[in-house]
């Protein structure tokens, strides 16, 4: 009886510490937790220039120079990133948490610029996007609306 416990035990415990990742089911989309890793161009910095309907233009300035990498942990269904996805820079510090639906970002995303400074939001397609931005202390900066479509080409560039 004591030894049936035991291999219980052991077969639980060996299931939660082993869990699988990256797996492609038999029709070959992703499923379940994936890790990924992207290599971007360094950003050397950020412009902002104001269009001429109210909008603002987010540009980086890259760097041919260097490459960061940046790891992407989150969840697939049926091929779609799903849920939360945190992104954290090469050395391990968490830069966004977007949520996403059948792979298309929506919902709350949080991201943390050069300064440390948190930006909130909670994105959707069909109304104004209301930006947040906190400093490290959680004091509210500054608060804006800009349309989903600028926010999302800021955050894909």
């Amino acid at each position: 009886m004591k030894a049936l416990i035991f291999l219980s035990f052991l077969l639980f415990h060996s299931m939660c510490v082993f869990s699988i990742e990256n797996q492609i089911d038999s029709l070959g989309l992703k499923q379940g937790k994936w890790t990924e890793f992207e290599a971007h161009p360094s950003k050397e910095g950020l412009s902002i220039s104001d269009l001429d309907d109210g909008e603002s233009n987010y540009e980086y300035n890259y760097s041919s120079k260097r490459l960061d990498v940046y790891k992407f942990s989150g969840v697939y269904k049926d091929g779609y990133r799903n849920g939360v996805w945190n992104i954290y820079s090469d050395s391990n510090q968490l830069l966004f948490a977007i949520n996403y639906n059948k792979g298309i970002i929506e919902g709350q995303y949080i991201g943390y610029d050069d300064n440390g400074d948190m930006i909130k939001c909670y994105i959707s397609r069909t109304v104004k996007t209301k930006v947040e931005r906190y400093t490290k202390t959680g004091e509210l900066k500054e608060a804006y609306y800009t349309s989903t479509r600028t926010l999302l080409e800021y955050i894909y560039k």
